[in-house]
């Protein structure tokens, strides 16, 4: 199969030089995605890559977010929506790569996310660089307004609250697991490993497996 991805070029530059790099990683992760597969380098290559693809994603959307909620963009909901959608997206993906890596068709997930990269950013991001200059001439999307501090944002993209009740004697232990998926780093992913093979046991199950279907490689 041809390698056939959409790549990074100045077409797609904001002008926001920590969103422009975050953007040009991103087409490169897809890229070697894309070159993974066609090369056939194996799963544990195509697994590096899909977990960083996953990790810098997540990062790109929380800096994202906060540029958005400092100035004041007033479709700020809407394009967190989208980001959440694309999130789950990508974790559907890893869902399937690590139940059945040979079942995975990476260079229709190469394919897919550098699409929808490709026109996020020419449809979505695009509208809020005049907010972020301060350029009230061209903010298409009405006057800035009060969001949330950059923080705040932040804690809404990365925290959700769940509210579920447990025995008594494993409260704490619910509690623990909580506070280190939210500090985040290695615990946090191993944890997160051990929790994704019980996913079968939780409803979000069908809704990965859901995504999972569209990845899925047809013999």
């Amino acid at each position: 199969m041809a390698l056939k991805i959409i790549k990074w070029s100045d077409d797609y530059k904001t002008g926001i030089r920590i969103i422009d790099n975050d953007h040009r990683q991103l087409f490169e992760l897809t890229e070697a995605l894309g070159v993974c597969a066609e090369r056939g380098e194996g799963r544990k290559r195509m697994g590096e890559i899909i977990d960083r693809l996953v990790n810098y994603a997540n990062e790109h959307f929380v800096r994202e977010e906060q540029f958005m909620a400092t100035c004041g963009f007033p479709d700020y909901e809407a394009h967190v929506a989208e980001h959440r959608r694309a999130t789950e997206e990508i974790y559907g993906i890893r869902h399937l790569f690590r139940a059945d890596a040979d079942g995975l068709d990476a260079m229709k997930v190469a394919q897919f996310f550098a699409h929808w990269l490709a026109e996020h950013i020419r449809h979505r991001d695009q509208r809020y660089v005049p907010y972020v200059r301060g350029d009230d001439d061209a903010m298409a999307d009405g006057p800035p307004v009060s969001i949330r501090t950059p923080a705040e944002a932040s804690a809404t993209r990365l925290l959700e609250t769940v509210s579920v009740e447990v025995p008594g004697d494993r409260a704490e232990l619910v509690r623990v697991a909580a506070r280190i998926l939210a500090a985040g780093g290695a615990p946090a992913e191993k944890l997160g490993e051990i929790l994704d093979k019980l996913a079968s046991r939780s409803p979000s199950e069908k809704r990965l497996e859901a995504i999972a279907a569209r990845y899925r490689r047809h013999h």
